[in-house]
């Protein structure tokens, strides 16, 4: 069947795409949005909506992206009781929160463009 499009690929004014999941009112039934899919199933997507003023990569609500999300998502996902904003930390729109964020707003800060998720 082939691989699930990703946030990258899908887009709603006004909302941010969280993730697949084979039952809406199930949160266990959420599955990777990379997953191989093998077998015929029906897939829901789901979408959080996005906050007035809300930025991707501002994980800690300043009003800007700085090397601090970077730090706060580092330290999220090393296990630290940190306050982020976990929709906002989730750059590259996978559902979850890893390295690959961080290596995606670190490429950001660095002037690259990496995303079409995260605003200039």
């Amino acid at each position: 069947m082939g691989l699930l499009p990703t946030a990258h690929d899908i887009f709603r004014n006004g909302y941010r795409f969280t993730g697949w999941f084979t039952d809406l009112s199930d949160e266990t039934s959420r599955i990777r949005s990379r997953e191989n899919l093998r077998d015929n199933v029906s897939l829901f997507a789901r979408w959080a909506a996005t906050p007035e003023g809300f930025q991707i990569g501002d994980t800690i609500g300043s009003g800007r992206v700085t090397s601090a999300d970077a730090t706060m998502i580092a330290r999220h996902i090393t296990g630290s009781n940190v306050d982020i904003c976990l929709l906002a930390a989730d750059l590259n729109g996978d559902g979850y929160v890893d390295v690959s964020d961080i290596i995606l707003l670190a490429r950001w800060l660095a002037g690259h463009n990496v995303s079409p998720l995260i605003a200039h």
